[in-house]
């Protein structure tokens, strides 16, 4: 899920990371909408792959995804001194505070 036009080579590139097609389709409708570039991932672990082969300006994950949640991948972010940089921003539909501090914990 990679597009880029004209001049949006400069533009900051967002990495969505989400194994709900649709959610992920969303966010990049609306982000390349407001002249971002959007690169996707399904699970944790191809984020990281994402993350080493194009360094993001910033990650937008889910957190309930299967093989690696976005709790493990925000800790293996910030665990990585060539990573750890990185905003990070986790979205969750549940409503759930304990979802919040674990959030906070992982970085």
């Amino acid at each position: 899920m990679q597009r880029t036009i004209g001049n949006r080579e400069q533009a900051p590139l967002i990495l969505i990371v989400d194994d709900s097609p649709t959610q992920a389709a969303l966010l990049e409708q609306v982000l390349f909408a407001h002249g971002y570039q959007v690169v996707g991932a399904r699970n944790g672990n191809e984020a990281l792959q994402a993350i080493r082969a194009r360094r993001p300006d910033l990650v937008i994950s889910d957190i309930m995804m299967p093989e690696m949640d976005g709790f493990e991948l925000c800790r293996s972010i910030r665990g990585a001194e060539e990573m750890m940089s990185i905003p990070i921003i986790l979205l969750t539909h549940l409503n759930d505070p304990g979802h919040v501090l674990r959030s906070l914990e992982a970085g």
